[in-house]
């Protein structure tokens, strides 16, 4: 037990010095309809590396995350997730149209001496016509509403930070075969890409915070944040 939990201190460590490591990540469909059952799923570990952690091998107490969804209305939900060997699953039934999101912002209890993580994803699934939302998440990543990408297309995403667009930030973009691209925001928050191919995208973003705090009985410096969302290219 004791090696186990070093070598997660050690992974968590590498996440503060090279700024990506292991992330989790929501998949669940761009579009849904009304009436009928979405199906989610979370995973964590290296996309990039083709990688997916068994959920008794997640980092610290991340599995005890509660999976939010948030309604057109912005009324929220915490769903209901069920743990399988590498991933959790849940579903949720649209009840009108609009776009739905599915939020996880998960703080570690486990620090890795005075640094805290936070790990978080975001979906937005859109039923009907697209309705706007503000979510409030520590570090947002927006994509297309319609989540619509093709092969050798752009594909464009805006990072915000407390609702402010998020400057040189630390974006890496992986896809199947192993293909990543490594990006910075520019002064408006965005990002933009050509996808290379067909599948599914993992886009994260990985912040380090000055934080002044006794969290779990420690004192903690730093807080590294890793975000991500899903598009799907075809």
């Amino acid at each position: 037990m004791k090696t186990i939990r070093t070598i997660l201190l050690l992974t968590a460590l590498v996440c503060v010095k090279f700024g990506f490591s292991h992330a989790l990540w929501i998949e669940a469909p761009t579009t849904g309809k009304k009436g009928q059952s979405q199906q989610v799923r979370v995973y964590y570990g290296e996309y990039a590396q083709g990688l997916i952690d068994p959920v008794d091998k997640w980092y610290s107490d991340v599995k005890d995350f509660k999976l939010i969804l948030v309604s057109p209305s912005g009324a929220t939900t915490e769903l209901t997730k069920t743990a399988h060997n590498d991933h959790f699953s849940s579903e949720f039934i649209p009840q009108g149209d609009g776009t739905y999101a599915l939020l996880v912002v998960h703080p570690a209890k486990e620090p890795y001496e005075t640094t805290a993580f936070e790990f978080s994803s975001i979906a937005q699934v859109i039923v009907g016509k697209p309705s706007d939302q503000v979510l409030e998440v520590p570090i947002m990543i927006q994509t297309d509403a319609r989540g619509s990408y093709k092969t050798q297309g752009k594909v464009q995403a805006v990072i915000s930070q407390g609702g402010i667009p998020l400057r040189d930030a630390a974006v890496e973009v992986a896809a199947p075969a192993g293909w990543t691209k490594s990006l910075k925001t520019d002064a408006q928050g965005k990002i933009a890409f050509t996808a290379p191919a067909e599948g599914k995208y993992v886009i994260e973003v990985a912040k380090t915070d000055k934080h002044d705090d006794d969290t779990f009985g420690k004192n903690i410096e730093n807080v590294w944040r890793g975000v991500t969302t899903v598009i799907y290219v075809n």
